[in-house]
C-alpha cells in the first residue's frame, strides 16, 4: 500500500503473463504503487533480459529454480545478478531437510552435478537444491522465513 513501490512480475508464458496483467496489473495510485507483467525469461543470455533502466531493489523467485537443470540455475542466478538487483530472495532447501507441521524431514538427494540433463530431473521436471552448496556456493541467507516447509532465504 506504499505509492513508492513499483512490483514487476514476469514469467515466460505470454499466455499466463496476459492474464496477471488484465486481473492485478494497475497503475501507480496516490496510495498504492504500480503493478505490471512482463514476459522473460530468468535463463537470460547475454542481453539480460531482467535488466531495466533504473534496475530492481529486489528480485523473488519463489519456487521457481528447482524446475531448471543446475547449469540452468547458474546461468539464472548470473542473469539476477547482471539485472542491478540489491538483493535476491530465493526458494532453496537448507541442508536439503523440509521442515513441515514441526517435523524435519531429511531428503535423500542433493544437489544435482552440473552436468545434470533434464533427464535428471522427476517426472515433473522437478529438483531440490541447498544453493549454499556447490555447484551453487551462495552466502548463506541473511534473513530466512519458511515457505511451505521450504526457506525463502534473502
Amino acid at each position: 500500500q506504499q505509492s513508492e513501490i513499483t512490483y514487476q512480475g514476469a514469467d515466460v508464458v505470454q499466455a499466463l503473463v496476459d492474464k496477471l496483467q488484465q486481473r492485478y496489473g494497475r497503475p501507480a495510485e496516490s496510495e498504492r504503487g504500480a503493478w505490471s507483467f512482463v514476459q522473460a525469461d530468468i535463463v537470460c543470455g547475454e542481453q539480460g533480459a531482467l535488466a531495466q533502466p533504473r534496475g530492481y531493489d529486489v528480485v523473488l523467485l519463489r519456487e521457481v529454480l528447482q524446475h531448471q537443470t543446475p547449469r540452468e540455475v547458474l546461468q539464472s542466478l548470473r542473469c539476477v545478478s547482471k539485472s542491478g538487483a540489491g538483493w535476491l530472495l530465493v526458494t532453496h532447501i537448507p541442508q536439503w531437510i523440509l521442515r513441515l507441521q514441526g517435523r524435519n524431514i531429511t531428503l535423500a538427494s542433493k544437489n544435482l552435478d552440473i552436468d545434470s540433463s533434464i533427464d535428471s530431473l522427476d517426472a515433473w521436471r522437478t529438483h531440490w537444491y541447498d544453493l549454499t552448496e556447490p555447484p551453487y556456493s551462495l552466502p548463506q541467507p541473511v534473513w530466512s522465513i519458511q515457505d511451505g516447509g521450504k526457506a525463502l532465504g534473502l
